[in-house]
């Protein structure tokens, strides 16, 4: 048989504790409290659970034993949802995938700290476009960002000034519970990182496909980046001080100069206030 693949892996544990869950004496009992709170004898028909979300959630009884299927659930790494289904519906199956079945599942998570409120307005509307929940750190504090129903395209364009640094805008955070398989953990990182870069090229940040070194950094400050441009001769001075005396009089190391100056800037750019 071939080799099952690592989200196959979790998706058969997570069954697994289904399984635990339903031939366990918890699961009886909380049947008949659920039941016993919407004053029923018979279980709900899916139709019937749909219609009935309104007169659930305006019923004491039916709360307390929603807080009990919570608890319940965490000791078989269930969602609440889970249990409460698993107890009321008829024919219930969990199917891990379209709807989180386990207590805690892999996620990814988009970190920020802003405090621009427009830069703030274009991350959550980009990131909820790609499917990416938004936590916001104020000190020791962080709070997931709950919008309702869904963040709305600013009315105002997000320029250069109003954008942080690319490596300050956020962060990236994969949340595994435990025993997530591995395999299925490093593709979940490199699917964040790739969600970020492209997080950040919908806020308008330039991104290179690689990181790559280059030994003009070293030399930034003779090369006077932090200027827009160079005065008549600052070029010919630039070369006297990284080639040594008279190479200003060198028109090709003028030019060289000029060009990894150039380089330099449109690499950080980013980072340059012009």
């Amino acid at each position: 048989m071939p080799k099952s693949r690592p989200e196959e892996r979790w998706q058969h544990h997570v069954l697994e504790l289904c399984q635990a869950f339903l031939a366990s004496p918890e699961f009886r009992v909380l049947r008949r409290e659920g039941l016993r709170s919407l004053g029923r004898r018979k279980l709900l028909t899916p139709q019937e659970w749909n219609e009935s979300f309104s007169l659930r959630s305006q019923n004491e009884d039916f709360l307390t034993f929603v807080e009990r299927c919570r608890m319940v659930g965490e000791g078989f790494g269930l969602a609440a949802w889970t249990v409460e289904m698993a107890c009321l519906v008829q024919g219930y199956q969990p199917e891990p995938g379209a709807i989180q079945v386990e207590a805690k599942s892999a996620s990814i998570r988009v970190i920020t700290d802003t405090t621009n409120d427009l830069f703030l307005r274009w991350l959550l509307y980009e990131a909820h476009r790609l499917d990416i929940h938004v936590n916001i750190r104020k000190g020791n504090t962080e709070l997931p960002v709950i919008t309702v129903p869904f963040p709305a395209m600013p009315d105002q364009p997000l320029t250069k000034q109003l954008r942080p640094a690319p490596d300050r805008a956020f962060y990236i955070r994969v949340e595994t519970p435990p025993l997530y398989p591995p395999e299925a953990a490093a593709e979940l990182h490199r699917q964040a990182q790739q969600a970020a870069r492209e997080l950040l090229r919908r806020l308008g940040y330039r991104v290179r496909q690689r990181l790559r070194t280059t030994k003009a950094v070293a030399e930034a400050k003779k090369l006077r980046i932090a200027k827009k441009s160079l005065g008549h001769r600052e070029a010919g001075d630039i070369a006297e001080d990284i080639y040594g005396e008279g190479a200003g009089t060198n028109s090709k190391l003028r030019r060289r100069v000029k060009d990894i100056r150039n380089k330099l800037r449109k690499r950080l750019k980013d980072y340059l206030d012009d």
